[in-house]
């Protein structure tokens, strides 16, 4: 079971996703799958994990389940995970423990969502 959690982003006129069609670009909550809670993934809620992306930091990335374990989703032929502008949080206490379970510190806000992927062929004539 998971915790729920909202998506943030910027709604204002002008602005537009920058997730590629990504999680963010389609659905207002997620389900935190490695968090301790009592949710599970739904339509309209799709499964992420919380991963530690560098010493201290932490990112949500789209889950998918794997031999029983929840694991990162894998896009064949894809550059990915990167940020796309979003965020998420849910005020459960239980998400910040999992923030400090994974950098060791304690923690009080967002996590940014990694939801966007691109080609191998988008992603070298993007890097240019």
């Amino acid at each position: 079971m998971g915790l729920t959690a909202s998506i943030y982003i910027n709604k204002e006129p002008g602005y537009e996703n920058c997730s590629n069609n990504g999680i963010s670009s389609f659905f207002n909550q997620v389900c935190i799958m490695n968090a301790e809670g009592p949710s599970s993934p739904r339509s309209g809620c799709p499964a992420v994990i919380i991963e530690s992306h560098v010493q201290g930091i932490v990112r949500a990335v789209p889950a998918e389940l794997k031999d029983g374990e929840w694991a990162e989703f894998k896009f064949e032929h894809c550059v990915g995970p990167m940020f796309g502008g979003a965020f998420i949080h849910t005020s459960d206490s239980r998400f910040g423990e999992l923030i400090k379970k994974l950098t060791g510190a304690r923690f009080y806000g967002a996590v940014a969502l990694h939801d966007r992927y691109e080609s191998t062929e988008d992603y070298e004539r993007l890097s240019r």
